[in-house]
């Protein structure tokens, strides 16, 4: 889609190109993610040399996956600064350029806090188009509407789902992801004190000081270590399969979720805000409709999506 073509200005060509490499971008450390875990996974089998010892080795293992972890966190934080510009209620691709220049953690929070209270509009958020435009300017029918009209608002439970997952995802996280960039306060392939599960048998810890607690925690029950007594907050990253498989789903997640919303944002200005429904490109560079929903749809759905399509 070259939205850089159409008669805009300076500025709302900046936010669509800023838009577009997000998502492009968005894929590329997705990619380099899974290099990190196949380097793992050629350590485990002893297919890469190295002169390290067994605990050298572990550290580097824990070292290489909480780099992946803070890569994740790095698009997931992205994910939620433009979020919150998309589900503004004038939103433009000038107020994306504005924002994804930079951004501040307490714009990160105040959407996250919107969203957990029910305050965003997911449908906004998602680029949907108006429903009553699009059925008088395209000719749909009654019928033809309210299909579509179910059809996104099941999508919008969808992403609803996905993005609250994702954002439980970085508040879990966020102490590693902070000490990652401030201080490097951790320690990697702890082994001693583990509760007895076999999953279980080695785990990173970073240490941190806080005014008031994270988002998420647990009270703890007993000290700190001899010597990190002045730290009050302790997140631990165990190093076992659900922690490769939580980091691989949110990366899944938000891929899918950016390139819906941003797609979805360029056709809206691509077609001036009439006119437009989701379309996702495909692998072989054409464009296709596509709704993010969480259930499939029926044959008949199919047939009456396939119809409206040939309208638009």
């Amino acid at each position: 889609m070259n939205v850089m073509s159409l008669d805009m200005d300076e500025f709302t060509q900046a936010g669509c190109r800023i838009a577009s490499l997000f998502v492009l971008n968005v894929k590329q450390i997705g990619h380099l993610i899974e290099l990190s875990g196949i380097i793992i996974d050629k350590l485990e089998k002893g297919e890469i040399k190295h002169t390290m010892n067994k605990e050298q080795l572990l550290r580097m293992k824990h070292l290489i996956l909480l780099d992946a972890l803070a890569r994740t966190i790095v698009i997931v934080e992205g994910t939620i600064a433009l979020c919150s510009v998309l589900s503004q209620q004038s939103a433009s691709m000038r107020d994306v350029a504005h924002c994804m220049t930079s951004y501040s953690q307490d714009k990160i929070d105040s959407f996250m806090k919107g969203l957990d209270r029910g305050k965003i509009s997911i449908w906004r958020l998602a680029g949907f188009p108006e429903l009553g435009e699009l059925q008088k300017r395209c000719g749909l029918g009654s019928d033809e509407r309210m299909l579509m009209h179910k059809l996104l608002e099941n999508s919008c439970k969808a992403v609803q789902k996905a993005l609250g997952d994702i954002v439980r995802f970085y508040q879990v996280n966020r102490v590693f992801h902070g000490k990652f960039k401030h201080g490097l306060t951790f320690l990697l392939g702890l082994t001693g004190g583990l509760p007895q599960d076999e999953s279980l048998s080695s785990v990173s810890v970073a240490f941190d000081r806080r005014n008031k607690a994270p988002p998420v925690y647990i009270p703890a029950t007993s000290k700190p270590p001899v010597g990190y007594e002045w730290f009050n907050t302790m997140s631990i990253l165990p190093y076992r399969q659900e922690t490769f498989e939580r980091i691989n789903q949110t990366l899944s997640d938000t891929t899918k979720l950016v390139s819906y919303m941003v797609n979805n944002h360029l056709m809206r200005v691509v077609n001036q805000g009439e006119c437009y429904l989701p379309y996702q490109k495909q692998p072989d560079g054409t464009w296709k409709l596509e709704i993010y929903v969480d259930k499939q749809l029926t044959q008949r759905e199919q047939e009456e999506l396939d119809s409206m399509n040939k309208k638009i």
